[in-house]
């Protein structure tokens, strides 16, 4: 309420007609400052950047909203800035923002069944990445297929060739 950087964490309800209320439960991960939360698709596994360290805490929620800490600070192999999530719930994508050539770029984190994280590497350098956004009308099952082959590939050594071709140009080319 504060505004201040924290790291406890707080299970809010949201009704129907759109209002948010406090439901009580709370948990504590690390300090997180952008208050961002990427959730899997079925909403039962949550990702937040731990501002303080550049780890990220993972969680579940059960049927009940009940929140269970996974891991409160996992270490995804960079120092992480932001937590995308992949349009199937099986990874976060983790981006570094920092320059190339120390550790900048975009990095993937497995996420098991049961919300256990697990670092797969690099998908990608990059200079100071602040966002991973997808295209409206790409289809981003599409695009998280070709994130996929980079990681499945080794990352860099891997072309973008799986976007379709209705993409625009110029994205096509700055991905090639």
């Amino acid at each position: 309420a504060s505004g201040s950087p924290a790291s406890v964490f707080e299970v809010l309800t949201l009704s129907a007609s759109g209002s948010l209320s406090a439901s009580g439960p709370t948990f504590e991960m690390g300090r997180g400052t952008l208050g961002e939360i990427a959730f899997t698709p079925d909403g039962l596994v949550g990702v937040a950047v731990n501002d303080d360290d550049g780890t990220i805490g993972v969680f579940t929620l059960d049927a009940a909203g009940t929140p269970t800490v996974v891991q409160a600070r996992f270490d995804p192999g960079a120092y992480a800035s932001r937590v995308v999530m992949d349009s199937s719930g099986e990874r976060v994508f983790v981006l570094s923002s920092q320059w190339a050539d120390v550790g900048g770029g975009i990095y993937s984190v497995a996420i098991g069944c049961d919300g256990s994280p697990s670092a797969e590497g690099t998908v990608s350098a990059a200079k100071l990445p602040y966002t991973l956004d997808f295209l409206p009308g790409a289809p981003r099952e599409t695009i998280d297929a070709a994130l996929r082959a980079r990681i499945a590939a080794g990352g860099r050594r891997a072309a973008w060739t799986l976007l379709p071709d209705a993409l625009p140009e110029r994205l096509r080319r700055a991905l090639a």
